[in-house]
């Protein structure tokens, strides 16, 4: 008996540090199946997952092992037994299940097994009414009630353990999934900055390689309506030329007109791959994903990620929204990007004819003086300027939002409003969290007195007691342990309630236009933006949509830091009022409704004077979101580049792109 409850200890103390690990969630399902048959003696162990896309199965088997599992129970009995497990799930509560053998009637739960079940919920989202998963274990029959007993709190045991597991499990997956976001952020803001579709096909393919860790990626254009599409390969991850010849390049035309699912991928294992010619080589290499825009009139362009077959599956679930999203950025800005090369040189101004040869010198003199004016005319400068709209917002403020799912019980502030740091803007009320605290606390307690008693215990046991002695102290371990997780719990809890009061992080002024209609007494909900507080000291920026055709005339301006003449801003409430700007940052390529043309987001800083100005008469509140006009000065530049600036860039583009061919094309042939 001493040795078995020494192993058992031995066993918790093993999961426990499993629980503080980085292995996944297959390896500690394993871990915990093994040791809970080892320390019960049972005949088998299932863990049960909540499914939400099916209709017909509340769960389904995440892991399995012993003789007696879910897979030996008869066909006609699987029913009664999901039944049960949906009751379980529902309850939330513990319990252990006299064997039922034969019972087939779906709607009453009941245990089909030869032998008794424990079932335990698994919690690991608190917001969620059904349990997340489900521990079940066959015991071994013939036991009593009090043994039954023990191996519910065993089973339970365990489930905690379990529990916290996944919770710490689904906090990495979250932090992993917000450092891939962040990635895909940075990567579609550099993607939608470029103006060469070339340029940009192999930005995407390499961007795509190094974010989600495919071996290799490759872009086609999808050209021509469905079902005469002839796909091209235009770009290849790390690759400087693409053999359109080979039997790799022709796999991944024909991967890219596989249908998409909804959401605009489809993904592949090794066993499942796109329909392919017989003779490609397919052991090289295999497609993993096809992702693009889910409407295939709209859609475009596809990537199409590739491995190696023996390496290791991709977490498919962990990246597809990711991978998704950057395909539709993806989409959009090589559409712009074509769209504006296109729209540049669509049109060509005809060329005026010259008139009839003369053999007059009189009539040569004049068509030549002309001429001369013409030209004389055309290389005057004039200045160079790009008007675009706007939009003007502070560069330092705190966007309040709702932390969770709460009532706004109190606002302190209005709109306008001064506040100092740490000044309280706002309060909102969870009773839920309340009655939660007030659990923990109970919870709290009878561990509390159950410790004690353990200690009076370990006090009066004798000398000669050792093993009794060692059994009380391996209780008290497992008590304490909960009661420390316990008053974690109730710790967080209590900071949780702590930051439902909403305090400002800085001096500043508050923007919160008719809150008091708005929020007072209304329940929010978790991420809703509540109010702004601008700080005092706080420059403003200006945001502004130029057109794509006109940003090669605005990096000059970016590379000198010091032109804050370049750019002016008037708001459109005060056109007479111009403030000076200097221009930061050029942003990612924007589509607007009204205006078919593809622009790109410039980001501009007003002048020191014009902030000092805006704070002076508090009006902060007011100017945010403000529309407004920006002109951009981009020098001096001959009457004639001004007035057909998009016909020269056509001509320039287009000869480029020959000359830039023909060499190709006389290398190749060399």
């Amino acid at each position: 008996m001493v040795d078995t409850r020494r192993e058992i200890a031995e066993i918790v103390r093993e999961v426990a540090n499993a629980v503080r690990s980085n292995r996944s969630s297959t390896e500690f399902f394993s871990l915990l199946a093994d040791r809970t048959l080892r320390a019960m003696a049972a005949e088998g162990v299932v863990f049960w997952r909540r499914s939400e896309h099916t209709d017909s199965l509340a769960y389904r088997c995440v892991h399995r092992l012993g003789r007696v599992t879910d897979q030996t129970l008869p066909t006609a009995s699987r029913p009664a037994h999901e039944r049960l497990l949906v009751e379980i799930g529902r309850s939330g509560a513990p319990a252990v299940v006299p064997s039922t053998p034969g019972a087939s009637d779906p709607d009453f739960p009941s245990n089909p097994a030869d032998v008794p079940t424990a079932l335990v919920p698994i919690h690991c989202d608190a917001s969620q009414s059904d349990a997340d998963y489900l521990f079940q274990v066959f015991l071994e029959p013939g036991g009593g009630v009090a043994t039954q007993r023990g191996y519910l709190r065993f089973v339970v045991q365990m489930a905690d353990l379990a529990g916290e597991y996944l919770r710490a499990e689904q906090l990495r997956s979250l932090l992993a999934r917000q450092r891939l976001a962040t990635q895909v952020d940075e990567a579609t803001s550099k993607m939608h900055a470029l103006t060469g579709a070339e340029e940009l096909a192999e930005f995407i393919a390499d961007s795509a390689v190094d974010v989600f860790g495919f071996d290799r990626v490759g872009i086609v254009r999808l050209d021509g309506p469905s079902p005469k599409r002839s796909p091209s390969l235009i770009a290849v991850s790390h690759v400087p030329s693409i053999d359109q010849r080979s039997s790799a390049a022709d796999q991944v035309r024909r991967a890219a007109t596989t249908p998409v699912d909804a959401d605009g991928s489809r993904w592949f294992d090794a066993g499942s791959q796109p329909p392919q010619k017989q003779n490609v080589e397919s052991n090289s290499i295999v497609v993993r994903v096809v992702a693009g825009q889910p409407d295939d009139h709209t859609g475009k362009y596809r990537i199409v990620g590739l491995s190696q077959t023996k390496k290791e599956s991709l977490d498919v679930d962990a990246i597809r929204d990711s991978v998704t999203r950057f395909a539709t950025h993806c989409d959009l800005a090589m559409q712009n990007v074509v769209r504006t090369e296109q729209s540049s040189s669509r049109w060509l101004p005809k060329f005026i004819s010259a008139d009839r040869t003369s053999t007059s010198v009189r009539r040569a003199f004049k068509v030549g003086g002309v001429c001369l004016v013409l030209a004389t005319v055309a290389a005057i400068p004039v200045p160079l300027v790009v008007d675009a709209p706007a939009i003007v917002r502070p560069a330092d403020s705190q966007m309040v939002c709702a932390t969770r799912d709460a009532v706004v019980q109190s606002i302190a502030v209005a709109h306008g409003q001064a506040v100092k740091r740490g000044q309280v803007l706002l309060t909102m009320s969870d009773p839920s969290l309340d009655d939660q605290i007030l659990a923990l606390d109970g919870n709290l307690a009878v561990l509390s007195e159950k410790r004690n008693r353990l200690n009076d215990a370990m006090m009066k046991v004798s000398v000669s007691g050792q093993d009794r002695a060692q059994s009380i102290q391996n209780e008290r371990l497992i008590v304490s342990g909960e009661i420390q997780s316990i008053t974690d719990q109730r710790d967080a809890l209590r900071r949780t309630r702590e930051s439902l009061a909403v305090h400002a992080d800085r001096d500043g002024i508050v923007d919160a236009w008719q809150v008091e209609s708005r929020l007072q007494s209304r329940p929010v909900n978790r991420g809703d933006g509540l109010m702004r507080v601008i700080a005092a000291d706080s420059g403003w920026i200006v945001e502004a949509r130029v057109p794509q055709n006109r940003i090669a005339q605005l990096k000059p301006l970016l590379e000198n830091s010091s032109a804050i003449d370049r750019a002016h801003v008037s708001f459109d409430s005060d056109p007479g009022h111009v403030i000076a700007a200097s221009l930061i940052q050029l942003g990612p390529s924007v589509v607007a409704e009204n205006d078919p043309l593809p622009a790109t987001a410039a980001m501009l800083r007003l002048e020191d004077v014009a902030s000092d100005e805006i704070r002076n008469q508090t009006t902060c509140g007011d100017v945010a979101g403000a529309p407004a006009r920006v002109m951009f000065k981009c020098g001096y530049r001959p009457i004639v580049y001004v007035m057909f600036q998009d016909l020269i860039h056509s001509i320039r583009s287009t000869a480029s792109l020959y000359f830039f061919g023909h060499r190709t094309n006389t290398g190749d042939a060399a």
